[in-house]
């Protein structure tokens, strides 16, 4: 009996051991270990903090255009505008420079008058309409006027007619202007004084004269009078 008990513990150490060889863990590196893949990128959606709402876009927008006004006050070139704008006297505009005076020669002596040569733009003159803003330059004063143009009609000869007031003026501060097929005539009235204004509408060809100049020149002609004709004297006859 102890030889079969010999046997049997025999076999159950022999089994032990055959069971620890079976289950012993074998060297990590020769497992092929999963590769960590990298996450998919997920599509962002831009947050309330970054992305404008339409309030400040609409915002952003009204001062953009506010800005571009204020810049828009300066005079400026009447050859950028749309004529059809400017026959509405749009107020998208501001003051219209009306002539461009000659630095060099800003005043010239003819006739005994101080004469202010200057070039108008042939566009402003095409396109006078009411609600604009004329920018005048007035070398003899060395000032310059905006006037408003306020009403316009029409007359005789197919001559067109608009009056201005100064903006910011006195009430007998004004423009007139009539514009005929050849010529344009302004008078400009300020509380420096009147100036006659001619244009020639084709070339664009500018003269701007004071009127008291005028005024004092044909004073200085002499006084209406008339010279009375000399009465001969004959001397009494001797009586007889």
């Amino acid at each position: 009996m102890s030889k079969h008990l010999t046997t049997a513990v025999v076999a159950l150490i022999v089994g032990a051991i055959a069971v620890i060889i079976f289950y012993q863990p074998s060297d990590d590196s020769a497992i092929p270990k999963p590769v960590a893949q990298a996450p998919e990128p997920k599509a962002t959606t831009p947050s309330s903090q970054t992305q404008p709402t339409q309030q400040q876009t609409e915002t952003a927008a009204a001062t953009t255009k506010q800005d571009q006004n204020l810049k828009e006050l300066n005079p400026i070139n009447v050859a950028e505008i749309d004529p059809a704008l400017m026959q509405q006297g749009s107020i998208d505009y501001g003051p219209i420079t009306a002539w461009e005076i000659n630095d060099q020669q800003p005043i010239i002596e003819e006739n005994g008058l101080h004469v202010a040569h200057a070039q108008i733009n042939t566009g402003v003159i095409e396109n006078f309409a009411v609600g604009q803003t004329l920018t005048l330059p007035l070398p003899h004063i060395n000032d310059v006027v905006d006037m408003k143009l306020t009403s316009t009609r029409n007359a005789l000869d197919d001559v067109n007619v608009w009056t201005g007031q100064k903006v910011n003026g006195e009430s007998f501060e004004t423009v007139s202007i009539s514009r005929g097929t050849e010529q344009t005539y302004m008078t400009v009235a300020t509380a420096a004084g009147i100036f006659t204004v001619t244009i020639d509408n084709i070339s664009g060809n500018t003269t701007i004269i004071d009127d008291s100049e005028i005024t004092y020149l044909n004073s200085q002609k002499g006084t209406d009078s008339v010279t009375p004709t000399a009465i001969e004297e004959v001397p009494p006859e001797n009586p007889s």
